[in-house]
């Protein structure tokens, strides 16, 4: 009886787990969507929206290289040119920028 009240909560605990996973998963789709459209209106792009967004989750140059299979010089023209478009000329400025066009 103990293993089957264990097996249970066990079973109930992963189906919550993955209702919340889903449920984020498809906010963070929402909020990607939201702020791939905030940087088009700027006329950012679709590598300098890719680059800024790795960028706004907190991800470097090298981990920006191989999630978009993309050069070194080609995420810091990327950056740069999204940056310009933007007025900006930081981390901290896009993060502000962005919940401030999205309602974050």
């Amino acid at each position: 009886l103990c293993f089957v009240v264990v097996v249970s909560i066990s079973m109930c605990r992963n189906l919550v787990l993955k209702r919340r996973s889903d449920a984020l998963r498809h906010a963070d789709e929402d909020l990607q969507k939201r702020l791939q459209y905030a940087l088009l209106a700027y006329g950012v792009n679709e590598t300098e929206v890719s680059v800024l967004l790795c960028i706004a989750r907190g991800m470097d140059a090298s981990a920006i290289c191989d999630e978009l299979c993309i050069a070194r010089g080609t995420v810091n023209a990327a950056r740069n040119a999204g940056y310009r478009a933007l007025g900006i000329h930081n981390r901290a400025a896009l993060i502000r920028t962005l919940s401030q066009h999205t309602g974050m």
